[in-house]
């Protein structure tokens, strides 16, 4: 009896994006010396799902921010990925880092695509390149494995978020079951390769269904420092503009000089978000709220009576000044 399907990559974009805001960036796809049988297997799936590949991309909002969005598609062959599957990915994220664009990857895959052999699975190496060309740049790559992501998508793109979110039941590793018995002699215990059971031991910071998806996000963008878009209607003739808007966390104005609320800085890269429980990235424990505000001490009462600890020296992503609009249009 086959696993439950989680929703489909359309589907999964109606959840997270503002309604209307996707626009897609694919383009057309060949590939050139597929055997007829592949061939076959290609049309099929086309005419299963209504995608020309396993993977869509585009760019959304979310909340009012822009995002770069990377969807799979379990229905076209399994959401494998074959060469043209990964320059579509390659690509997408290429042009978010041109965009300074936050990324949100959401695979669901089998793992690289079988019928293409070797070079599809070299392809992975040309997707990680460009992930970690995105995060040195300091822009925010974020991931949602869904149930299953396997194989060399879990081993690369898949797993290499800032945050790595997950459905709740996912099948996530890098052997399958039948293929580790038969290596090995004996059986894969029984939920070790589950999300709750990765979540439990620090691989997936958080198991999240996907109903609940777009509000996790909308935590995590705020804490990463990304900025909603700015509404382009004008107020009435002879109403005053709106007020600025409230800081992050505290709701006390935004501050660009001065005592600022300490949600609006960053800690130091030595620091740690909260005292109780150490992480490696502190924006993740802020974004995930893992920890109570009293034990956050960078997160107080007093933050909004302007007596916060003072911000670091620098921005972390750009490494301007803080308090002064940067190149890399953070807010820290």
């Amino acid at each position: 009896m086959g696993e439950e399907r989680g929703p489909t990559a359309g589907r999964l974009i109606e959840l997270v994006a503002d309604p209307g805001t996707f626009r897609c960036w694919d383009e057309p796809v060949a590939h050139p010396g597929a055997d007829p049988a592949y061939t076959a297997s290609l049309a099929r799936a086309r005419a299963r799902t209504g995608l020309d590949e396993a993977v869509t991309t585009g760019r959304a909002l979310i909340d009012g921010v822009p995002v770069a969005l990377i969807a799979s598609e379990f229905g076209f062959l399994g959401g494998s990925i074959g060469v043209a599957t990964a320059e579509r990915i390659t690509r997408a994220v290429e042009r978010a880092t041109a965009a300074r664009l936050p990324v949100l990857a959401l695979p669901v895959s089998g793992g690289t695509r079988m019928q293409e052999g070797a070079a599809a699975f070299l392809c992975m190496v040309r997707v990680t390149a460009a992930v970690q060309a995105h995060q040195a740049a300091g822009l925010p790559y974020l991931t949602y494995l869904r149930n299953p992501t396997m194989g060399g998508v879990f081993a690369s793109w898949g797993t290499l978020g800032h945050v790595v979110l997950a459905e709740p039941g996912a099948r996530l590793g890098f052997l399958g079951p039948r293929v580790y018995e038969e290596l090995r002699g004996v059986r894969l215990p029984p939920g070790v390769q589950r999300a709750e059971t990765l979540a439990a031991r620090g691989l997936v910071d958080a198991v999240v269904p996907p109903e609940q998806l777009r509000g996790q996000l909308r935590r995590v963008l705020s804490v990463l420092g990304t900025r909603p878009v700015p509404s382009r209607r004008r107020p009435p003739a002879g109403r005053p503009a709106p007020p600025p808007t409230p800081g992050t966390r505290c709701g006390a104005p935004a501050a660009r000089t001065g005592p600022a609320c300490a949600s609006c800085w960053r800690p130091a890269p030595t620091s740690t978000c909260c005292s109780a429980h150490p992480v490696a990235s502190a924006a993740r424990c802020c974004a995930l709220s893992r920890c109570s505000a009293a034990a956050r001490p960078w997160w107080s009462a007093s933050s909004a009576a302007g007596t916060a600890r003072s911000p670091p020296p620098t921005c972390g992503p750009c490494g301007g000044p803080p308090g002064s609009p940067s190149s890399c249009g953070c807010r820290w």
